[in-house]
């Protein structure tokens, strides 16, 4: 019988005093695991780098559906969890592998021993914590054995003094995705990486990275981007589908779902605020000027965001669907200036 893996003697921090409410739990973990490694990562440059604090997650033509109407909160949607990972390489300085249950993937036992467990063991074995998606959270994973429900670990979104290892026997399994940390490979500066990012992020807005149609053409290859891009969208399209969602009275939904996409574009673009904050330090007095105009866009946002009364009341009456309609457009509006601030601060990088 083969020995029980070693477990990892380390506790992931809690959450940061700054950040107040939820964050991304598949950047905050890669943040905690390469941090552990030895790598110089953090949060905010994870999620601006990747294009997850200026995404509008959304899906066009959904067959999303229940009860006759779309799930607009199916939130976080996979695909930027995935496709910018060659790009974050060169700016963490780590390979990144993504592991993924293919469709039909089977029982949950024999899915995770197939597609998950040998990764995972390997991982811890070699001192390395890795990344889970199971059931409905990211998990930091420290350990692993041979109980029917075998993995430990943690979500990296506990609060700073609660943070504790556990099995995680609470969740459905198996994992559906997962990312394990590879070796150092070389690293591109940090201008050359911010000039990448906003373009990535101006791409975000005009849904120009997922899409049957689209071909995407920056720098880094996209990864598994085919897989994703039938439905789901990153901008105006994402926008301008929520609007078509609520104005279908007759199939409301469900309170919640709208809830979730109001509650994350909140967290994502505060997020983009600190990234471009950091970002205006390094760069010229022209591009720091465009940064600064594309952040008050995204104070607006958030002002608007903060209006957006997601009650079961309002969104059962067409008047309240009908405000909440109104907000949006303008919300859409304001990114649209955001982004072509963006644009000019990239025209100025050059």
């Amino acid at each position: 019988m083969n020995a029980p893996t070693p477990q990892l003697d380390w506790v992931p921090p809690g959450k940061p005093d700054w950040h107040t409410g939820w964050m991304n739990g598949y950047a905050r973990g890669l943040d905690l695991v390469l941090n552990h490694l030895g790598q110089d990562a953090d949060y905010v440059t994870i999620m601006g780098d990747m294009g997850l604090a200026f995404i509008m997650q959304g899906e066009e033509n959904s067959t999303n559906v229940h009860d006759g109407a779309v799930d607009v909160g199916w939130w976080p949607l996979e695909p930027l969890g995935i496709v910018r990972l060659s790009f974050l390489e060169k700016t963490v300085g780590r390979e990144i592998q993504d592991i993924k249950l293919p469709s039909g993937g089977g029982n949950p036992t024999s899915s995770y021993k197939q597609w998950f467990e040998s990764a995972v063991t390997s991982s811890i074995g070699n001192g390395k914590p890795c990344l889970l998606r199971v059931g409905s959270a990211w998990y930091i994973i420290t350990g692993h054995d041979r109980e029917e429900m075998p993995l430990i670990g943690m979500c990296p979104n506990e609060e700073a003094g609660n943070e504790k290892i556990y099995r995680l026997d609470g969740e459905p399994m198996p994992p559906y995705a997962g990312f394990t940390i590879g070796g150092t490979v070389p690293t591109i500066d940090r201008q050359t990486a911010d000039l990448k990012a906003l373009k990535f992020a101006v791409a975000l807005h005009r849904d120009q990275v997922l899409g049957p149609d689209v071909e995407y053409d920056g720098d880094y290859p996209l990864r598994r981007a085919d897989e994703f891009g039938t439905y789901w969208r990153t901008g105006l399209k994402s926008f301008a589908s929520w609007v078509t969602y609520l104005e279908d009275t007759e199939h409301p939904g469900q309170t919640y779902w709208h809830s979730n996409v109001v509650s994350h574009l909140y967290w994502n673009r505060t997020t983009a605020i600190r990234y471009l904050k950091a970002m205006q330090k390094r760069h010229s007095a022209t591009v720091a000027a465009h940064l600064e105009n594309a952040i008050q866009k995204y104070q607006a946002v958030i002002k608007e965001v903060g209006k957006a009364d997601i009650s079961g009341e309002s969104l059962s009456s067409a008047q309240g669907r009908g405000k909440l309609i109104s907000i949006v457009k303008r919300i859409s509006d304001l990114e649209s200036q955001a982004v072509a601030e963006l644009e000019k601060a990239v025209e100025a990088l050059g």
